[in-house]
């Protein structure tokens, strides 16, 4: 069985309509809504509430998004880490570093709760800084320092998904993701 993890940011109108999705899916016994405005934990959130999930296999996504092909992709989950994504995503040369890669996991991911462990490098190197709050689903991917599978799949894209609460519309989010794809590099 898998636990659900979404993170809710700004974006409760969508949350609703998310959890009908969630529940029509066989596979999944427990939902987390990590909500965002009640801490400073950003993205990191959701691997807070991945800790404290009862189910060993996690799924997580993000607040602004059906993922219509959840089946197939946990279909695909073979107990590492297996993220829907975009034909255009999987083109993307930029998300490979060496033996490193980089997954976006708000299209909706899965994986074993253990691998949440690899957060600790980071952590022990530079704490829980702002990077890491903000840049923690880069970092979770990167240092795991395997391939990851991608699926490609529908995702429809729910109100609020471009706007300014999107964290790419954000005015630091390229030099915050430069910053920890570096230091994940580094480790």
């Amino acid at each position: 069985m898998v636990s659900a993890i979404v993170l809710s940011y700004k974006r409760r109108n969508n949350i609703p309509r998310i959890i009908s999705h969630l529940l029509s899916q066989p596979f999944i016994s427990e939902i987390i809504i990590k909500d965002g405005l009640k801490d400073d934990l950003v993205c990191y959130g959701r691997y807070e509430a991945a800790l404290r999930a009862k189910n060993e296999t996690i799924y997580v996504q993000d607040d602004d998004c059906i993922v219509s092909g959840i089946k197939d992709v946990y279909g695909r989950f073979q107990g590492q880490i297996t993220y829907g994504c975009t034909e255009g995503y999987l083109k993307d040369k930029n998300r490979h570093f060496g033996d490193m890669e980089l997954a976006l996991v708000g299209w909706g991911c899965f994986f074993p709760k253990k691998a949440v462990g690899v957060l600790n490098q980071y952590v022990k190197k530079y704490g829980k800084d702002k990077v890491f709050l903000r840049e923690a689903d880069r970092i979770f991917t990167l240092l795991q320092r395997k391939p990851h599978l991608a699926v490609p799949t529908a995702i429809e894209h729910l109100s609020g998904f471009d706007d300014e609460t999107a964290m790419s519309s954000q005015e630091e989010h390229l030099e915050s993701k430069k910053l920890a794809i570096k230091r994940c590099l580094d480790l």
